[in-house]
């Protein structure tokens, strides 16, 4: 759930539009634009884009892909609107087109909707660091001319009620940097508030995800308007992506509110950072398998590769394949396996996996220590393993459709490690257990 509250704007207002970027190791970037207008009747709205290389693009999806290709480095973007009812506005803003492995600076901003004589608003830092980093500076610009903040969340007061342009500085140990800006309503009665509860897809690729929306504040009733066309407050069958509401009240005041849907086996959240693919594999299985998974991940990030043991079951039967393949970026990263069985079709394989940030070659592993019992498990299921160093482990269980069922986090010393699952909730199958450290992820069958 994402409780996200931003001061709104007022009805005086016209309209006004900001965007953020998210540069990937393709050479595309995506942008992400937001727009504050007075009243749902400025719908559509149509987005022209400059993106600094030359090329232009106009559509009214607020979102946009562009392809930099071989070009990289800092450009100047930047996007223009003009809504139904004929107001235009335009917002520039320096875009790095190589991937910084993610850092994203975001927050927001909440008033006093009570005293609305109060100028005081708490700004609340919701940004992302990249990857294993974290963020070890913040710079906020208020927009008023007064000294800049460098704390997590301040508070700031203002003298006079008015329109701020507000900017939030971050900067990781990674020495990864972004910026987030937007506009800030003081002494407005706008107050609009919402709650989304989102739900990312079960399958890679697939398309049910969903996203509900809970409205509080402002005067109902409310005009909903999704970045998909969609008017109703909850919208469903969703691929993964970023998706935008703007809800408008009784009175025209307004505000945008964003979600992110991730693709599955993302445990820990973020984006997927690149693709992997590795050369055909003359084989034959000798069946036909029923489920797969990834079964271990060893990464020596040295010679910036990742082998990959990929595990087969059916009709009684299992096989493994191993596989290495050669990584840019730590963070999740999918991998594609593909099969040439004699003159039969190719058969392909795909799924998410974690490449941590590491500093040498793994001198450990959780497959030779690992210890798995009851076989088969009912209630409890007790997880022995060995490591060599102090770590955080997670620890999870999957279905045979690779939905998420069961995740807990353990902080593993040197030595031996025991932990106990509370299994009592499953029903009897095949599930995938999944141990994963700083180092990579172990996966091993279960069977209830």
């Amino acid at each position: 759930m994402f409780l996200i509250a931003i001061a709104s704007i007022a009805a005086s207002a016209q309209c006004g539009v900001g965007f953020q970027s998210m540069a990937s190791p393709s050479g595309s970037v995506d942008f992400y634009a937001s727009v504050s207008v007075n009243d749902s009747i400025s719908y559509p709205i149509t987005y022209t884009w400059s993106f600094g290389d030359g090329s232009t693009a106009t559509s009214t999806n607020p979102n946009m892909t562009h392809q930099y290709g071989a070009m990289s480095g800092v450009v100047v973007a930047c996007v223009s609107i003009q809504t139904a009812t004929g107001c235009t506005s335009n917002f520039c803003d320096s875009v790095n087109t190589t991937s910084q492995s993610g850092c994203y600076a975001s927050y927001y901003a909440m008033a006093d909707s009570v005293n609305t004589s109060n100028y005081t608003i708490s700004f609340v830092d919701n940004s992302t660091p990249d990857n294993t980093a974290s963020i070890v500076s913040y710079t906020w610009d208020f927009g008023d001319s007064t000294a800049n903040s460098t704390l997590q969340n301040p508070v700031h007061t203002y003298a006079a009620p008015g329109n701020y342009w507000v900017c939030l500085y971050i900067a990781t140990s990674s020495g990864c940097v972004s910026t987030s800006c937007g506009e800030v309503i003081v002494g407005s009665p706008c107050q609009i508030y919402v709650n989304l509860d989102s739900y990312s897809p079960s399958t890679i690729g697939g398309n049910d995800g969903y996203i509900e929306s809970s409205v509080f504040g402002g005067t109902p009733p409310y005009a909903y308007n999704w970045s998909t066309g969609n008017t109703t407050a909850n919208i469903y069958y969703l691929t993964s992506g970023m998706y935008t509401l703007n809800v408008v009240d009784a009175n025209g005041c307004a505000n945008s509110f964003s979600s992110f849907l991730y693709e599955p086996y993302d445990t820990l959240g973020g984006n997927i950072m690149d693709t992997l693919t590795a050369s055909v594999i003359d084989t034959c299985l000798g069946f036909v398998p029923s489920t797969y998974y990834v079964s271990s991940v060893i990464v020596d990030s040295i010679g910036n590769t990742v082998t990959v043991v990929w595990t087969f079951t059916g009709g009684g039967m299992t096989s493994t394949i191993t596989t290495t393949y050669t990584y840019v970026y730590s963070g999740n990263n999918a991998v594609v396996l593909s099969i040439n069985c004699g003159t039969k079709a190719i058969s392909t394989y795909q799924t998410i996996i974690h490449i941590g940030s590491t500093t040498d070659v793994p001198t450990y592993g959780f497959e030779q220590g690992l210890f798995v019992y009851p076989v088969p498990f009912n209630d409890k299921i007790n997880v022995d393993f060995t490591s060599q160093k102090s770590d955080e482990v997670n620890i999870s269980i999957m279905d045979a459709s690779g939905r998420l069922v069961i995740s807990k986090k353990v902080n593993s010393t040197s030595g031996v490690n025991s932990t106990q699952v509370n299994t009592s909730q499953l029903p009897s199958g095949v599930y995938i257990l999944n141990i994963q450290n700083s180092d990579g992820v172990v996966r091993k069958q279960i069977v209830k």
